[in-house]
């Protein structure tokens, strides 16, 4: 009897050190209490990394929590511990990611995980721990083959408005369907790229809704596909009434395609947040019902949107409730949240962006699925909580990488001979659209005058130009230079950042007259026209303003031309009691024509450029005062031509 009073003291005692690992009480009251929530374990082949959410489910703040240790039925959790976690308020969660290592552990088994830890409290430091069954490798929702569902939207175009809505201040638009439902859409400033002409049809009806209530209210808005900086709200107010318990929210693609349930705000009003334009509204079923419960969409972006709608549903349902009022916290509504998100990280966001290293064309799929979960991190509140904050970081740098080195490949088949402009610059432009999603526009800093110059494509220049000089020194002349040089091959040099072109200038044609003070007169002049060079760059002209793919002749280049062309006039006169006589007066005269000009200290180099739009031959008319105080005028017709 003795040995069993003993041994129960003994039992009692233990269970008390059990409970003091984990519970600390202060001298005011206030308790904390920490404990796991669902964990999410990824990997396989013997190595698994878990990430548990860790409630505080006391009334005080825990204070530098951190896990000193981690098994996983006796195997050690590999990595650097310590792992701080920092404070922990009451109610809320933390997080720890933590990775195993070996070849004893397998997919399909349980195992038994033990976390050890310590915080403080009143500055007193305290001991914890964590123990439960952690099943090893199941199948989440973002590594399933998918399993979608198509809808039948009929369009209520009868309805149907659009409104401009500008990129800076943003706007609202409403539109109201023939059963009074009305729809306001709300877009922040600064949450488009440029400026949009927003549609919104009310869907008059949907055939083939796997909601058993029914379809209630929906829109479908365009452009389709249109992503925004911000989350953008959809408001639904319709006489179609249900509790919310029942209110399901939906979205669908292009055409229907790939309809999945979508998250409702937890409000009393029927409003969703969105990042990318397709067809929304909302539905009624008491419960998800086994069609729905089956579906899987097609991409990762809309997985992570049905299955935040289950958590979503559940808990709008329980803080609408009136026997809930007001609604008391839920910690783990956030930690299902995390857990998932966590999911989406691992499973989808990590190997799309490791699949885009390899292959380009997963970039796009990419960006949109780690934009999604970003903004959904953001708008849960998870952003700046590990290991989120490391991952968000982790993912922006891989993308910037990957999207920077996908632009350049892009910009540089552009300007190969066999280039196809018109692929590459909308792929440039879509890049620099995830950048500027991403907050990193800033690295690329030259891209208008890089799109410009991939738009433009392979570029080839005609200078045809004439110069008349008209003076007087003995008597009066009038010479005309006609210059030309045709098809030169102009090369866009990365590096500066402007074309360059050189090659021969012809002189198709000098003639002139002298004038001589009678009784003298002209004996045979001559205008002897000689070979010639030119130099030629060009500039893009960047106060031509542009926010979508351009085409050519939307390219506007300042082109600076340097001719080297020799001439010889000898000019020969006679008089009534005197022979033929020829003297020679000048030569080069129209680079000398071309210099008064051109060299005015205005442009590059001091040289005044022409501004001329790709595939449009521009003339341009010039007048000044000759060397001899006579008047100078240039005709020049300079033409940039897109050979494609």
């Amino acid at each position: 009897m003795l040995h069993t009073c003993r041994l129960a003291r003994k039992r009692l005692a233990i269970a008390c050190l059990w409970l003091a690992a984990f519970t600390a009480k202060s001298s005011l009251g206030q308790t904390i209490t920490l404990q796991s929530g669902t964990p999410e374990v990824s990997g396989g082949n013997g190595s698994f990394t878990l990430f548990l959410p860790i409630l505080n489910a006391g009334t005080a703040t825990a204070g530098s929590v951190a896990v000193t240790s981690a098994t996983l039925s006796g195997v050690a959790a590999s990595g650097s511990l310590p792992l701080q976690l920092s404070d922990i308020l009451a109610g809320k969660v933390s997080f720890a990611n933590l990775r195993f290592n070996s070849g004893a552990l397998v997919t399909g088994n349980k195992y038994l995980l033990t976390i050890r830890g310590t915080y403080t409290l009143g500055g007193t430091a305290f001991g914890f721990a964590i123990n439960r069954f952690i099943l090893l490798g199941a199948l989440d929702i973002f590594q399933k083959p998918a399993n979608p569902i198509t809808v039948t939207p009929m369009l209520d175009s009868s309805h149907s408005v659009q409104t401009p809505i500008s990129a800076v201040n943003g706007g609202t638009i409403t539109a109201t369907g023939a059963d009074g439902s009305v729809f306001t859409l709300t877009i922040p400033p600064n949450a488009l790229l440029s400026d949009e002409l927003i549609t919104m049809t009310p869907i008059a009806s949907i055939g083939n809704i796997p909601l058993s209530g029914g379809f209630a209210a929906g829109v479908e808005l365009q452009p389709q596909g249109l992503r925004f900086f911000l989350p953008a709200t959809l408001t639904i107010t319709s006489p179609t009434t249900a509790p919310a318990g029942q209110q399901w929210g939906f979205s669908y693609g292009a055409s229907g395609a790939d309809f999945h349930i979508y998250p409702l705000n937890l409000t009393a009003a029927i409003t969703m947040n969105i990042l990318h334009f397709t067809g929304f509204g909302w539905g009624m079923a008491p419960s998800l019902g086994s069609t729905l419960e089956a579906v899987i969409a097609l991409k990762a972006e809309q997985r992570l949107e049905q299955q935040i709608a289950q958590l979503t549903e559940q808990e709008r349902a329980r803080q609408l409730d009136p026997n809930n009022q007001p609604p008391s916290d839920n910690p783990q509504y956030l930690e299902n949240i995390a857990t998932l998100l966590q999911q989406a990280y691992r499973d989808a966001v990590q190997p799309l962006l490791d699949a885009a290293v390899g292959d380009s064309t997963f970039l796009e799929k990419a960006a949109e699925t780690a934009l999604a979960w970003e903004k959904t991190l953001e708008l849960e509140g998870l952003a700046g909580q590990e290991p989120f904050k490391s991952e968000i970081a982790a993912t922006k740098s891989a993308l910037v990488q990957l999207t920077i080195t996908f632009y350049n490949n892009s910009f540089a088949r552009c300007l190969a001979p066999d280039g196809v402009p018109l692929v590459e610059s909308a792929i440039m432009f879509g890049v620099w659209k995830q950048l500027l999603l991403l907050g990193q526009d800033s690295l690329l800093p030259n891209f208008k005058t890089q799109l410009a110059a991939c738009a433009a494509g392979q570029l080839l220049l005609t200078f045809d130009s004439t110069m008349m000089d008209v003076g007087e020194v003995v008597g009066k002349f009038d010479f005309n230079s006609h210059v030309l040089a045709q098809d030169l091959p102009m090369r866009f040099d990365t590096t500066k950042l402007e074309y360059t072109g050189d090659g021969l200038l012809s002189y198709p044609s000098f003639t002139g007259m002298f004038h001589w003070p009678p009784p003298s007169f002209d004996c045979g002049s001559r205008f002897i026209p000689g070979p010639g060079t030119i130099a030629v760059t060009g500039v893009i002209d960047l106060n031509v303003n542009f926010l979508a793919i351009p085409q050519p002749s939307d390219v506007r280049v300042l082109v600076t031309v340097v001719p080297t062309i020799s001439d010889l006039i000898i000019a020969s006169v006679a008089g009534p009691d005197s022979p033929c006589f020829s003297l020679p007066l000048s030569s080069d005269n129209y680079m000398v024509d071309y210099g008064i000009l051109h060299y005015n200290g205005q442009g590059s180099n001091g040289i005044l450029p022409y501004a001329v739009f790709v595939n449009t031959p521009t003339p341009f008319g010039i007048n000044g005062f000759g060397v001899s105080g006579g008047v100078l005028v240039e005709q020049t017709t300079v033409t940039l031509a897109n050979p494609m």
